[in-house]
């Protein structure tokens, strides 16, 4: 037999007391009289659809509306709403399975069903159960959709599929009725209440097939109950076997079962421990706590687990644990509780053995002069004597775990350095599993207090040698190191103003080496006046500025110029080219390194952010960083922190970010070498500069201002500029900017001849072939 005979000859259940069960595949129709007659049909048809993981699909029609369908349901159904919310059921307008485009379309309706079929089976239905009403049918449409309806019989054909299909007889003739039976495999009526059902020729050919199905099915019935009686036996033998303790009780929790080795423990027969008998053989101390629990179990439905001492067969009470979980139907009803019960008597007398040997050893440890402290291998706090409290300062509290305690206590090492939780002796004696000998903190308590103590944190192991704790034992030595901690913190005075004294004087020497020749912008184009408008209109906040503009325009001297004018300006601006440090030493330069960080890193050294702490820092050609050094600027401007190179203590930074360069950021977004996130960042305020071909108006005022500068650093006093050369000046492109008209000034100052007055001879590069005088 194919797949598809398989199919057509699976019996499903239809609900309707005068159909009974057919086979997938069937198409049959169904008149009727009234509304009431319609959910009769339909109520017991779609129930049972929906009982047998069955898809269901509705397609309704007046005088049915899906709000009447769906109650009907609901009242005929105990969990419908779940039906409906997990999909199970869809009840749509007969539009939907119908019509496209607003007319009737065998096409459009027989690709439904399809699509429907394939969706319900890949969501794992059996197959899918479907009503179509066509009270909605016109003369027009009437031929039409007979021929539809003998099609949608070799469609469905050997489909796990049934269709039912509804016609009023209100509306329909004798002969048309006797169309729509010829169409289907059968028909049934439904008048006043009574049955009636017309077979068609086809139907009553396969009568004597269906009965040989039905007798085969029977037949298959009978022999699955002998095999599930004997595996049941079997089941039962192999529970009687077995070296465990297994019952079960009723959903009220009354006993109904337990196995042989339950019974030889309590040298009892199964009629003692029935009903709520078992409650006799628990010990009188455990009885009470054990029967809440267990009603509390029974009305909330969770499991129990539970230790407690049972009865055996020799008058003893030895220890049990008994774990009990219901079995729920497919309607989440209990109804059933099964149990097992494993002993643990040995392991209870173990932890009682264990607890006293642990009194005893806190009881010694209490006399110890030293503060000790026990935790588990997750560093929880499981045991502290007194001392401990008495140097800490304070009781750990509920819940504590090592790290959260010493934590909110701060201890420094040798150094004065912070030490991270993560890095106490307790958590790396946990991380290694080798012990700290002989460690050296510095413990600032919760009253703001300082000792100094000598820590040892020994490991506890089982007996397979593995880490389940560490004992931190700690001495107070603050005495013994009063002397030492005066000198160190003398010194540490002198090395906190030596290292200002360095930030100072870098600082004051990046100014003099970072200064430009122009103290003042020179200018008054329109172009640069737009540009100081808004540098005047960002200078008092805190917002960051991405300047952009060719080489040697001047953003140096703007961001200057923001500085200056900005609630910051007295404190230091550091200026920092991204494009003249190697690109492994950027991220040493710009945020420090810790001593040891790298060879040859022999003490601490402060990066340009802590230099320009309270400032501004200037990053001319931005564009330039490397990509791991981008990760570090994006978490500045975010966080406003940082950590140096090789350090782990996480610095605040308030500091202001004023960014330039002369490269097109949105293109190096694009090729993948600079952080889009990092530019939307840095563009909060885009201030332009022009170039100096835009601004020539401006060139007669640089040139004046540039030869009177260079001509007193020189001792020459420069008689005239003549206007054939301004007018070379300003016809030239410029290239290079102002830093190219500043090198040509000042070279021409130079060959300018004599102390005497004479005039500017302009030096021939860049400009022309020939030289010009005036």
């Amino acid at each position: 037999m194919n797949a598809t005979d398989a199919s057509k000859q699976e019996l499903r259940k239809t609900g309707i007391d005068a159909v009974g069960d057919i086979p997938w595949g069937t198409h049959f129709c169904h008149f009727y009289e009234t509304k009431a007659d319609l959910l009769a049909t339909l109520i017991p048809y779609y129930k049972t659809g929906l009982e047998n993981n069955e898809f269901c699909l509705w397609l309704v029609v007046e005088p049915l509306t899906g709000a009447e369908a769906a109650t009907a349901l609901r009242n005929a159904i105990s969990n419908f709403d779940r039906h409906l919310e997990a999909g199970s059921i869809e009840i749509v307008p007969y539009q939907d399975g119908y019509f496209s485009g607003g007319v009737f379309s065998a096409e459009h309706a027989i690709g439904k069903w399809k699509a429907k079929l394939a969706e319900a089976l890949s969501r794992g239905y059996d197959g899918i159960r479907a009503h179509g009403n066509e009270a909605w049918l016109t003369e027009g449409d009437w031929k039409n959709f007979l021929e539809y309806e003998k099609r949608l019989n070799e469609v469905i054909a050997g489909q796990p599929m049934l269709i039912l299909c509804a016609y009023p007889l209100a509306t329909r003739t004798a002969a048309e009725v006797f169309d729509v039976a010829e169409a289907h495999e059968f028909a049934t009526a439904r008048r006043q209440g009574k049955w009636e059902v017309f077979e068609t020729p086809e139907l009553k050919e396969t009568k004597p097939e269906l009965t040989k199905l039905k007798e085969e099915l029977e037949q298959r019935i009978q022999e699955r109950t002998k095999q599930l009686a004997a595996s049941n036996e079997e089941l039962r033998t192999i529970l009687d076997t077995i070296p465990a303790m297994v019952a079960a009780t009723d959903p009220d929790g009354a006993t109904s079962y337990v196995n042989r080795r339950w019974l030889e423990f309590y040298g009892v027969k199964l009629e003692v421990l029935q009903g709520w008998g078992w409650r006799s053989v628990v010990h009188p101390e455990d009885e009470p706590g054990l029967v809440k629990e267990w009603t509390a179990a029974l009305s909330t439905g969770q499991p129990l687990e539970r230790q407690f001492r049972m009865r055996r067969y020799d008058g003893e009470y030895p220890w049990y644990l008994v774990r009990i979980v219901p079995r729920r139907d497919e309607h989440e009803n209990i109804i059933k509780w099964y149990g097992a019960a494993c002993e643990i008597d040995d392991r209870v007398r173990a932890e009682e053995e264990l607890r006293t040997s642990e009194r005893k050893f806190r009881d010694l440890v209490e006399l110890i002069p030293a503060a000790v402290y026990l935790c588990d291998k997750a560093g929880n706090i499981t045991y502290y004597n007194k001392r401990s409290v008495e140097l800490w300062g304070r009781e750990p509290m509920p819940g504590d775990f090592s790290q959260r305690y010493c934590g909110s206590l701060r201890a420094y090492d040798g150094d004065g350095k912070l030490v991270p939780c993560d890095q106490s002796p307790v958590a790396n004696a946990l991380r290694t599993g080798q012990p700290q000998y002989n460690q050296e903190l510095i413990v600032e308590r919760p009253d703001r207090s300082r000792i100094t103590v000598f820590a040892n944190v020994a490991l506890i192991r089982n007996e397979e040698r593995e880490v389940i704790g560490v004992i931190n034992s700690f001495q107070d030595i603050t005495s013994r190191k009063q002397t030492e901690a005066e000198l160190k913190t003398a010194f540490e005075e002198i090395q906190v103003l030596k290292d200002q004294l360095q930030k100072e004087n870098l600082v004051l020497k990046e100014e003099i080496d970072r200064s430009s020749t122009f103290e003042e912008i020179v200018g008054e184009s329109s172009a640069l006046r737009a540009v100081l408008s808004r540098v005047a209109k960002v200078a008092p906040t805190e917002s960051t500025v991405l300047i952009t503009g060719e080489t040697g325009t001047g953003k140096e001297l703007i961001a200057r110029a923001i500085h200056k004018r900005s609630n910051r300006s007295a404190r230091p601006f550091v200026a920092f080219n991204c494009a003249a440090i190697p690109p492994s030493l950027i991220a040493t330069e710009m945020f420090g390194h810790e001593r040891g960080a790298f060879t040859g890193a022999v003490q601490r050294h402060p990066g340009r952010f802590e230099l320009a702490e309270g400032g501004t820092i200037f990053l001319d050609e931005v564009g330039d960083l490397p990509p791991e050094t981008q990760i570090t600027l994006l978490r500045v401007l975010q966080e406003h922190e940082f950590e140096r190179v090789g350090g782990h203590q996480t610095i605040r930074a308030d500091v202001r970010v004023i960014a330039a360069t002369h490269s097109d950021l949105e293109r190096a977004i694009e090729a993948g070498v600079f952080r889009s996130d990092l530019f939307y960042r840095l563009n909060v305020f885009p201030i332009q500069i022009p170039p100096l071909r835009e601004r020539a108006e401006d060139i007669p005022l640089l040139v004046e201002y540039l030869v009177g500068r260079y001509a007193s650093t020189t001792a020459k006093k420069i008689r005239k500029i003549s206007r054939k050369t301004m007018d070379r000046l300003k016809s030239y492109p410029w290239p290079g900017n102002i830093r190219e008209l500043q090198n040509v000034i000042e070279r021409s100052v130079i060959i300018s001849k004599g102390a005497g007055p004479a005039a500017l001879r302009v030096v021939p590069v860049c400009l022309s072939q020939t030289s010009g005088s005036a």
